[in-house]
C-alpha cells in the first residue's frame, strides 16, 4: 500500500507541474496535443526538475556535500547518504503510520456523517479568523461553495467541469446564499492565473512560490484548483490542463528542461528557437 502511495505521488506532482506549466506557456490558438508518449515523457522530465531541485536546496543546507558527477552517459551522481539514511526512513515511516490509520479508522466511512449547518465553534475562534483574514470569506462560505461545485460535477457527471468565471462568482447558489464579496474573493483565491512567462513570479508572491520542487507553494494548482484560460471577463475556469494566449510573444524560448529534440517539439510558444518552425505542445 505504500508503494502504491509513492507511485500515485509521483504521478499527481508531475501532472499538477505539467498543468502549472502549461497554462503559462501554451497558446490559446494552434499547437498540437500531446499523446501518451509525450506526457510520459514530460512527466519523467519534470519529475526530474523536482528532483535536482530539492538536492539544490540539500546541497544549500549543507544536508548533502556540494559534489556532484556527470558520467559519459549523462547520469547525475551525488552522495545521497542523507536521503538514503534520514529522508528514506521517515517517508515510510510517516506512511506505514497513515495506513495504520486508515485501515483503523475504515468503518467510519461505511457511517452516515453528521450534517452541520455551521462549522463554527467546532475549530477555535484564531483559526476562523485567520481563515477570514486569507481567504476574505468565512469557512462556512467556503463550504457552500465547496458543495455548489461539486453539485454542479454531479448533475453534468464530469469530473472537470469548464464554467464562465461569472457563474463561479454568480450569488446564485441555489439555497446556499454567499455574499456576493465572500463569493468572489473565493473565486480570487481559488484561481490560478497564467502569466507571460511561467518565471514570472506576480506581484505578492515570493520565488519558492513558483519552484517545483518547494513545500507550501502558493503558486500551486494544489492550492488554487481553478484554471483561468484567459482574462476575458467571461474567462472559463476549468480543471485541466489549459492553453494560454502567447501570440505576443514569438521570441519566447522554451522552458527549460522541457525541450525534446528528437520528437521536435517543446513546450514553448508559438515557435521554439531551437527547433525553427516547429510547433508547440500542450495538454488537453
Amino acid at each position: 500500500m505504500a508503494e502504491h502511495q509513492f507511485e500515485l505521488n509521483a504521478v499527481f506532482q508531475a501532472t499538477r507541474l505539467l498543468v502549472e506549466f502549461a497554462v503559462c506557456e501554451c497558446p490559446l490558438q494552434g499547437g498540437r496535443s500531446a499523446g501518451v508518449l509525450d506526457l510520459s515523457k514530460l512527466m519523467a522530465k519534470v519529475l526530474m526538475i523536482a528532483h535536482f531541485g530539492g538536492w539544490s536546496d540539500a546541497i544549500r543546507w549543507e544536508a548533502m556535500p556540494p559534489l556532484l558527477r556527470v558520467t559519459p552517459l549523462g547520469d547525475i551522481h551525488a552522495k545521497l547518504t542523507f536521503q538514503e539514511e534520514v529522508l528514506a526512513p521517515f517517508g515510510r515511516v510517516g506512511s506505514d503510520l497513515r495506513v495504520r490509520e486508515g485501515v483503523r479508522s475504515y468503518p467510519k466511512n461505511l457511517e452516515d456523517p453528521e450534517v452541520r449547518t455551521t462549522a463554527e465553534g467546532v475549530l477555535p475562534a484564531d483559526f476562523w479568523k485567520a481563515w477570514q483574514e486569507e481567504t476574505g470569506a468565512s469557512l462556512d462560505d467556503m463550504r457552500k461553495f465547496v458543495d455548489y461545485v461539486e453539485n454542479i460535477g454531479i448533475d453534468v457527471q464530469r469530473a472537470i467541469i469548464k464554467l464562465p468565471r461569472s457563474k463561479l462568482a454568480s450569488t446564485k447558489f441555489n439555497d446556499l446564499p454567499i455574499a456576493p464579496e465572500a463569493a468572489v474573493a473565493l473565486v480570487d483565491f481559488l484561481t490560478f492565473r497564467s502569466r507571460a512567462r511561467w518565471r514570472d513570479v506576480p506581484e505578492g508572491y515570493d520565488e519558492k512560490d513558483r519552484q517545483p520542487w518547494r513545500f507550501r507553494r502558493r503558486l500551486s494548482v494544489l492550492r488554487k484548483p481553478l484554471i483561468q484560460i484567459d482574462d476575458a471577463d467571461e474567462s472559463e475556469d476549468q480543471r485541466q490542463p489549459c492553453r494560454q494566449q502567447k501570440q505576443q510573444h514569438p521570441e519566447r524560448e522554451p522552458v527549460e528542461g522541457l525541450h525534446d529534440p528528437e520528437v521536435h517539439r517543446c513546450v514553448s510558444a508559438p515557435t521554439c528557437q531551437r527547433c525553427p518552425g516547429a510547433r508547440p505542445v500542450w495538454v488537453s
